[in-house]
């Protein structure tokens, strides 16, 4: 069972009390994806030039979207709020292509999304691979037979679980969530998919907070972030 720290039972979205570091304003233009879904060495330098610029830009609209919240769930915490990106139709579309864009031309055959935030952009997600979705959720949540991985919190433990035919032994599986903070979370999440016999291709998440080391936790698979703050 995987063993690791990671901020309380409220998702993980710890921050120190600081408002998130300025920004140039967006101008508005709309932007659409230039890159088509295939292998990576169908791209020239052009095209792939010109996509990690349209990344920055769909990460610079994230940021300006997020709506912090002082002392939410608990006095000292600034909480991102992602409910304005998911509103916003069209950079929520963007959003989901961008996070998916490494994994294109990896042969993903699931995405397992983290309760509950993840469930909406991990379900996005699957339908832009062509890849089935699974649900990670909190203990007693599902109704057939579960796997289970135990992780530890800053106070107690937790643990995820999915249904044991989730998918067949050596399925590709890409993890999905709205925010890597300490990792704890999201590595339980790729220890349960292992668990379950499948391959973790990497993860993938709309934002990191900086300097809580997350990505260091996540071995074995690509950690793709669009955005940091």
């Amino acid at each position: 069972m995987a063993t690791m720290n990671r901020c309380p039972s409220w998702n993980g979205y710890c921050k120190p009390d600081r408002a998130m570091p300025g920004l140039n304003e967006w101008n508005g233009r709309s932007m659409r994806p230039r890159f088509l879904w295939g292998r990576a060495s169908t791209y020239s330098s052009p095209d792939l030039l010109e996509s990690r610029k349209h990344m920055t830009t769909v990460a610079e609209r994230v940021r300006q979207s997020l709506r912090a919240i002082p002392d939410y769930p608990k006095p000292g915490i600034l909480f991102q709020d992602i409910t304005p990106v998911l509103g916003d139709g069209q950079l929520l579309a963007e959003v989901v292509r961008e996070m998916v864009r490494p994994f294109g031309d990896r042969k993903v055959t699931h995405v397992l999304g983290i309760e509950a935030r993840g469930f909406i952009l991990g379900g996005a997600a699957a339908m832009v691979l062509g890849a089935g979705f699974v649900p990670a959720r909190k203990p007693g949540k599902l109704p057939w037979e579960r796997a289970t991985e135990a992780y530890d919190l800053e106070y107690g433990s937790d643990s995820l679980e999915a249904h044991r035919d989730s998918w067949p032994r050596g399925s590709r599986v890409l993890v999905v969530d709205d925010v890597l903070a300490t990792g704890g979370t999201a590595r339980a999440a790729g220890q349960l998919a292992r668990g379950l016999g499948a391959e973790v291709v990497g993860w993938s998440f709309l934002l990191e907070i900086d300097g809580l080391g997350g990505r260091s936790r996540l071995e074995g698979g690509q950690c793709h972030v669009l955005a940091r703050g």
